[in-house]
């Protein structure tokens, strides 16, 4: 039984997380996810750009339909009888990539663009974020907007302060290079936790990808940059079994944020950008069943990405200018720095 694909006989436009099972179905039915495939939550909701609370919804549906199992040392993996069951869909002429998703009703429609338009900003400087102003510019309701901000605080690009109010700190170099050691302290344990894990597919599609890359980067997107250092910094981490260490891992996600916006406002000093290739190098050590080796080359990729990083924002501090945002107050006294 599948849970659909997008509509519905009473005229109601399917839920997210619907939407999201629908979709892991079919990817399951074309042999992208096959039997015994262990799937995450931060996998899955940084795959379709969405909260881990909707993929866990849309993963208890299809529990319900035995299409997946959960058990306590594995987690949430594709079960013995679900490929079959959906053989029939294999013929079926959605893409195998997701499909767009309706979510207007949602923190998510407007997520990506207000962590970008913040972090661009936060280079320039400490900021008072408005709630009611936010809301209102992008013609969502408060909580709408709320939930935003509290995701933001939850990656590490907002706080508050003790009167309950949103600041955005600015995003110095100090701040930058704190944020860069505590990811080289902690994601190659984690790489350490997800190697038993991986499944060799996965490890083999992101080798062919990086191949791709290489082989033809002068036509390559910044979205595609962005896309690849998620699948190795979220998606294949979120593989680990030390879920408090994951956690611990997305208050950094600030700096893949700030990645993502540089990406595409900045000019690369390099030909090839050195990440890519880092990347395979570690791939490759996985896939050669050296987990300690790839987590000492995991380190030594962020103890370099850090200058670069750094270079980067100093380019556009330097040579970019940003349009005034109606819910952005600049603090003149530091106190967000």
């Amino acid at each position: 039984m599948a849970i659909g694909n997008g509509s519905d006989p009473t005229g109601r436009a399917p839920r997210l997380h619907e939407q999201i099972a629908s979709e892991l179905q079919r990817r399951i039915a074309r042999g992208r996810f096959q039997q015994g495939d262990r799937l995450t939550e931060v996998g899955i909701a940084n795959d379709f750009g969405v909260s881990r609370a909707t993929v866990r919804n849309a993963f208890k549906s299809l529990e319900r339909l035995g299409v997946l199992n959960r058990t306590e040392h594995r987690g949430v993996t594709v079960a013995p009888t679900a490929q079959p069951a959906f053989q029939a869909n294999q013929d079926d002429d959605a893409p195998d990539e997701h499909a767009a998703l309706i979510n207007t009703a949602s923190w998510e429609s407007i997520y990506q663009d207000v962590s970008r338009q913040a972090v661009a900003r936060s280079a320039y400087g400490a900021w008072r974020i408005i709630e009611t102003e936010l809301a209102a510019s992008y013609g969502v309701s408060r909580t709408v907007a709320r939930e935003v901000l509290a995701r933001l605080e939850h990656v590490g690009i907002l706080r508050k302060d003790q009167r309950g109010r949103w600041l955005l700190p600015r995003l110095t170099a100090e701040r930058i290079t704190q944020l860069y050691e505590m990811r080289w302290i902690l994601e190659p344990k984690a790489l350490r936790h997800a190697a038993p894990n991986l499944p060799r597919r996965l490890l083999d599609d992101m080798q062919h990808e990086l191949d791709a890359v290489l082989s033809q980067p002068e036509i390559v997107l910044p979205q595609e940059y962005d896309r690849l250092e998620k699948r190795l910094h979220v998606e294949l981490l979120s593989y680990g079994d030390n879920q408090i260490l994951i956690e611990t891992l997305q208050h950094y996600h600030a700096l893949l944020i700030a990645n993502a916006h540089l990406y595409d406002t900045t000019p690369s000093a390099y030909d090839v950008d050195p990440f890519m290739e880092e990347h395979l190098a570690i791939v490759q050590t996985l896939q050669a069943g050296q987990p300690d080796n790839a987590a000492g080359l995991l380190e030594d990729h962020l103890r370099g990405a850090l200058d670069r990083v750094l270079g980067r924002i100093d380019y556009m501090v330097r040579h970019k200018s940003f349009d005034p945002l109606p819910y952005l107050k600049p603090l003149s006294d530091g106190t967000a720095t």
